[in-house]
């Protein structure tokens, strides 16, 4: 038996004769997590929100069903004096806020959401992000698709909102998204499927190759974090000894 340590980030190979093959591979694993995946169907609809107070509403597909993108429900915001049925009278609106999320590990962040509008002016309705220390505006989403009216019905479409962040200053614990809406009269904002995911360093896998008749063993199962060390044992079976590690 013998035993050498050896980083995750160096290619090995344990040989049981004198024959040499081709190198294992150390291959980088990317790494992907969810920090938010919300169609408002759960109870509390707003859990994942609302640690500021917010007079948003949970909307129902009960009398119109292009009033949610997916299931049964949606977030929306609106100001009617006259609303349509099932559309509360009065001024819904302001900001609607993520609970915090980590991405102070994060290489990037995607943010992807459905939004539906109708009647909206400049800054009426916008995308902004927590950084740490201030909201930054992202975009404005009262200017993005316009208030497009498919095949004569007379609801707005969905429209999809999906962008990858790589600005270090979003990378923060406590990172937030929000929704702004500052709504006139017979004016509605709504959002659905909201989906967000940051990219962390990638991870790494370590393969190996015997030579002969033996087994390699690991001091700890991977993935492993680049620079991390492993000690990798070479066990010969009965009848073979260890010659010696190839690219190691």
């Amino acid at each position: 038996m013998m035993s050498k340590k050896i980083s995750v980030i160096i290619i090995a190979i344990i040989i049981f004769s004198i024959f040499i093959l081709p190198t294992g591979l150390v291959n980088a694993v990317p790494i992907e997590e969810v920090l938010l995946e919300d169609g408002f169907e759960g109870t509390p609809w707003n859990g994942n929100w609302d640690d500021t107070p917010s007079d948003w509403y949970l909307q129902d597909n009960t009398i119109i069903a292009e009033r949610v993108h997916s299931g049964q429900y949606s977030a929306a915001a609106t100001n009617y004096q006259t609303p349509p049925s099932g559309v509360p009278t009065g001024e819904y609106d302001g900001v609607f806020i993520t609970d915090p999320m980590d991405t102070s590990d994060a290489l990037s962040i995607h943010v992807e959401f459905w939004f539906q509008k109708t009647g909206l002016e400049y800054y009426d309705f916008n995308l902004t992000f927590w950084d740490g220390g201030s909201w930054v505006l992202i975009d404005l989403l009262n200017d993005l698709n316009g208030d497009q009216m498919p095949d004569g019905n007379n609801y707005p479409v969905w429209v999809q909102y999906s962008e990858d962040f790589t600005d270090s200053s979003f990378f923060t614990n406590g990172f937030r998204i929000a929704f702004n809406s500052s709504l006139g009269y017979n004016e509605l904002t709504r959002v659905d499927d909201v989906y967000i995911t940051k990219t962390v360093e990638s991870q790494l896998t370590l393969s190996t190759y015997v030579v002969g008749r033996g087994t390699i063993e690991t001091s700890t199962p991977g993935p492993y974090d680049p620079g991390e060390t492993v000690t990798v044992t070479a066990v010969g079976d009965t009848g073979w000894s260890f010659d010696h590690w190839e690219n190691a």
